[in-house]
């Protein structure tokens, strides 16, 4: 039978639920977004995780040396890592020098589609932290980049897929399976843990409204089981005290008696009160010569014991 639906918690899982759809749209850290106070040792988003202090006063940069170690970088297959001896390092220091430098921008632009067929590779294997800690580096000196731009796309879809899955586990009771799916999202590179903090809680207030429902539910249905017991018992009783002691059909005590459910004890106390009652009855027939209705009585009262549990 299939469970009433319980109304008087929608409002609040929908509106819980709105929150944190609402919350997972803007909360994670853009890729290409710049801070606007010093980053952190460790900060959520596709942005370095430590950022090398400049020195105060830096001797002007050779463009043209930088670019030669660039390209010898760049044909050793040294594109990105490790950093401090990569093509993109030594790209960057160029366009530091000279922003506005062709070649150096026609290289560096060559050299990242090579590095974003690495990144795709890794996005579609689901190998997300080799390809945020590339993205990463690649956002220091191209933030705009489409590699730095897919990475953020990529990693923000599936967090909050596995986020809205573990909201709706939780709405379904499948707490387990909410808590896996959330620790999932959670391994996932650059997440904010502010944000986790706070699905967390949603989930947690889901998981309170669903278990008031249900304790709910169970309250509303035990009254409604004792309402039907205490119905039946005073209908058995009413037959008995109205004479319906084995008619009408349907409406006899007898009848009513014979109606199946779970309250056992109670049967047996209605039994013993039924047979005490046909018995009076059918002294009653014989006293007064009714012998057919004295021996459909006692055929009655025979096959009440004889159905009854001993």
């Amino acid at each position: 039978m299939a469970d009433t639906t319980d109304n008087s918690s929608l409002p609040l899982l929908m509106s819980i639920t709105a929150a944190v759809v609402a919350v997972a749209a803007g909360g994670w850290f853009l890729l290409n977004k710049e801070p606007t106070t010093p980053l952190p040792t460790e900060v959520p988003g596709l942005m370095a995780p430590e950022m090398e202090a400049a020195p105060a006063e830096e001797a002007s940069i050779d463009v043209d040396a930088e670019l030669r170690k660039a390209r010898l970088a760049a044909e050793a297959e040294i594109l990105v890592l490790p950093t401090s001896r990569s093509a993109l390092h030594y790209y960057g220091r160029a366009l530091k020098g000279d922003p506005s430098n062709a070649v150096a921008n026609a290289e560096l632009e060559a050299m990242l589609a090579k590095v974003a067929e690495t990144v795709r590779q890794y996005l579609e294997a689901e190998e997300y932290a080799d390809a945020y800690e590339i993205a990463v580096l690649v956002a220091r000196v191209r933030p705009e980049h489409m590699l730095v731009i897919e990475t953020s796309t990529i990693l923000d879809q599936q967090t909050e897929t596995l986020v809205m899955l573990a909201i709706q586990r939780a709405q379904d009771g499948k707490d387990d399976e909410a808590a896996a799916a959330l620790a999932e999202a959670q391994t996932l590179p650059g997440r904010n843990p502010a944000y986790f903090d706070a699905v967390r809680s949603s989930i947690d207030e889901i998981r309170s409204v669903r278990e008031a429902a249900e304790r709910d539910r169970e309250q509303r249905a035990t009254l409604a089981m004792d309402e039907a017991r205490s119905a039946w018992i005073s209908s058995v009783r009413n037959a008995i005290q109205s004479g319906n002691l084995i008619a009408p059909a349907g409406a006899s005590a007898r009848d009513l008696l014979a109606e199946t459910n779970s309250w056992e004890s109670d049967r047996e106390i209605l039994t013993n009160e039924l047979l005490v009652a046909m018995t009076e009855a059918a002294q009653a027939h014989l006293a007064d010569r009714e012998l057919g209705a004295a021996e459909a009585m006692l055929d009655a009262i025979a096959c009440l014991l004889y159905t009854s549990p001993s």
